[in-house]
């Protein structure tokens, strides 16, 4: 008689556990709101987040994110200053005409020429928002993917928000990894 009451409470058990497993994976992941056009989707099993905005979903790594970063390796320093920032022009009257980096639909963006012989994947920039007083509202590491072949001129986008009425942008990079040539 004990040994059936065990053979089913061991039962029951073990199909409490496989309930709560599958559970688990079909709750995998959570999409997270914002007062603005931004969401997040989260992997509450891994960590990973994706931003999605304006109908595009984009991957955000952690700094602390090693077993992702493996696959490329950081420029040499000669290489790394052959990356230059790029003025770009715009006509809007809220953007000033001449400025490397632009701040369009909560997202900023800028322009570089890849003069080395790496290709670039992996960003870290440093940003500046400097309000129309020449103070400095925040100043702020941000980590992006981007594809620059060698000898070529790219973009690259990070997502914010609530900064719409920021004067202007200063940044600069802070690392740049890639592939190296072959």
């Amino acid at each position: 008689m004990y040994k059936t009451i065990i053979s089913i409470v061991a039962i029951l058990f073990i199909a409490v556990l496989i309930g709560w497993y599958i559970y688990l994976q079909n709750t995998r992941f959570t999409i997270v709101g914002t007062n603005t056009d931004i969401a997040y989707k989260i992997d509450k099993k891994t960590g990973d987040s994706w931003t999605i905005y304006s109908g595009r979903l984009r991957r955000n790594i952690n700094l602390d994110d090693n077993q992702e970063r493996e696959r490329f390796q950081t420029l040499p320093i000669g290489e790394k200053a052959k990356v230059e920032k790029i003025k770009r022009t715009s006509k809007s009257k809220d953007v000033s005409t001449e400025q490397m980096i632009g701040l369009w639909d909560n997202e900023l963006s800028g322009n570089l020429y890849n003069g080395s012989s790496w290709t670039i994947e992996e960003l870290i920039i440093k940003v500046k928002a400097i309000e129309k007083d020449g103070s400095i509202r925040w100043n702020r590491e941000f980590h992006t993917y981007t594809t620059i072949q060698p000898l070529t001129t790219g973009t690259f986008t990070i997502g914010i928000k609530g900064d719409s009425d920021i004067s202007s942008f200063d940044w600069n990079l802070v690392r740049v990894d890639g592939i190296p040539p072959k």
